[in-house]
């Protein structure tokens, strides 16, 4: 895919790993550039270093609680949570 056909850059954040890969990979299809994390505080970081149109995250993972998820990163980047249940 061309720089010219990216809809937009995605941040992937979930600590299960089949999560990730089926976002990234369902994303990726339909034109999006995506990029995954299987850790809050890695994604705060890959927000602060690169530029994403789109936050799409889990609430709970290893390495940041939910209320300080990468949806409190850059102001710029619209953040949703993922919610999916165990039991």
């Amino acid at each position: 895919m061309q720089k010219a056909d990216v809809k937009g850059r995605v941040l992937v954040v979930d600590d299960e790993e089949q999560i990730r890969e089926l976002l990234r990979e369902h994303l990726s299809l339909e034109g999006y550039e995506c990029r995954t994390c299987p850790r809050g505080d890695e994604a705060l970081t890959a927000m602060t270093q690169e530029g994403f149109d789109v936050v799409v995250s889990d609430f709970r993972m290893p390495g940041i609680s939910g209320a300080c998820s990468p949806a409190t990163g850059p102001p710029e980047v619209p953040a949703s949570r993922v919610h999916h249940g165990h039991g």
